[in-house]
């Protein structure tokens, strides 16, 4: 049986038998996989901490039949616990990692948009930016890395220039700025435009 080791975020969570789960994670070197996690929710599990959305870890896996991987080992890297400490932020944020979920391909490398995925999480925890400016970062910049991202017409000049920043500044500065809210309402107006078009075009 190979042994894997994968650094991945929990984007999906079920119950699998009385004690186990079976997660989908957002991995840096398959992609989506889904992860078998024995006695997850017993009391006192060491899987405990990891085997929960948001969850990213560093993961020791055995690779096994059928394309699903089973939990050997896991270290957690980060929780996003304060998430859940803001319902708009933690609404935003499940919406981000279902998006992730429906665009995520399985056994396909994709770290620009994991990065991106943990990036987008990490501000919403740390509250210091709109969570509506963060989800339209995050579906721009997921749309353009994708390769889906038709010619779009705007009314404000100031959208033109955040859309540029979204879809063309490296990751370390695409969360440093702000924009109107007549920008801001265009933005998630055309989100919603081009994510739909990316849902429908795959």
């Amino acid at each position: 049986m190979n042994i894997v080791h994968v650094k991945a975020i929990v984007l999906k969570e079920a119950q699998l038998r009385e004690n186990d789960k079976m997660l989908t994670c957002f991995s840096d070197k398959f992609g989506k996989i889904s992860v078998s996690v024995r006695g997850a929710k017993k009391i006192g599990s060491k899987f405990t901490a990891v085997a929960q959305l948001f969850c990213y870890s560093d993961m020791e896996l055995y690779c096994g039949k059928k394309g699903i991987y089973t939990l050997k080992d896991a270290q957690l890297i980060e929780s996003f616990y304060d998430l859940r400490n803001d319902l708009d932020r933690l609404t935003v944020a499940g919406k981000i990692l279902k998006l992730a979920y429906r665009v995520t391909q399985e056994e396909l490398e994709d770290e620009e948009s994991l990065r991106l995925l943990l990036n987008s999480l990490f501000y919403l925890s740390r509250g210091e930016l709109s969570e509506d400016l963060i989800y339209c970062i995050y579906r721009m910049r997921l749309v353009a890395v994708q390769g889906y991202f038709p010619n779009v017409t705007c009314k404000f000049f100031g959208t033109e220039q955040a859309m540029e920043h979204i879809c063309e500044a490296p990751m370390e500065k695409l969360f440093k700025f702000s924009v109107s809210d007549e920008v801001m309402g265009e933005l998630e107006a055309i989100c919603d435009k081009l994510v739909k078009e990316m849902i429908e075009g795959a």
